[in-house]
């Protein structure tokens, strides 16, 4: 079995995001009102519902707009780990030249570089933009950027917007049928 992980530069730091567990098509609901960790970059509301092969609304844990200065890359990131009982995890990465700005990005941009995926046990739901083997399709539309924290290597920002996508299955993997992300965060 393929293990499809998510790579998300983070001004310096990395995050990984891996799926583990048993494979299911589930409905599971977060009820907290916001996952968010506390951080300034913690969004004051954040949601994201999934239909279609994986069900559920939930709150993420964290969104940030990130760019740097190295490459002149700028990145919008949602993250969901809805762990416990379900152990689903749902993560969505849109990547472009330049910092962030308001205004739509879309998997069809010349400078498109995105992942975003829904982890569930051996199951995984993606599209991928940037390369040559491309998956589903997703549209950002980013309402507010706001800086939060300067680096010397770049810059991260809180951002406000919604997201929509359509993730397919990703090969190697137990997925069948689609997944559609629709998140809103602010």
């Amino acid at each position: 079995m393929i293990r499809v992980c998510s790579l998300i530069a983070v001004a310096a730091l990395t995050i990984v995001g891996c799926g583990d567990g048993s494979p299911s098509t589930r409905s599971v609901t977060d009820g907290s009102s916001n996952g968010g960790t506390g951080s300034s970059l913690s969004p004051r509301f954040c949601s994201m519902t999934l239909s279609g092969a994986v069900s559920g609304t939930f709150s993420c844990d964290l969104v940030m707009g990130v760019w740097g200065s190295e490459k002149d890359r700028g990145a919008i990131t949602l993250s969901y780990n809805i762990l416990g009982a379900s152990g689903l995890k749902a993560m969505a990465s849109v990547g472009f030249v330049g910092e962030p700005a308001t205004k739509t990005y879309s998997n069809s941009d010349a400078d498109a570089n995105g992942g975003l995926n829904v982890v569930d046990g051996q199951s995984v739901w993606a599209t991928v933009t940037g390369k040559s083997n491309s998956l589903g399709s997703y549209t950002m539309t980013v309402t507010s950027v706001t800086p939060a924290e300067t680096q010397p290597n770049g810059k991260s920002y809180r951002v406000a917007g919604t997201l929509k996508a359509t993730l397919t299955p990703a090969a190697g993997t137990a997925a069948s049928g689609t997944v559609t992300m629709v998140a809103e965060f602010h």
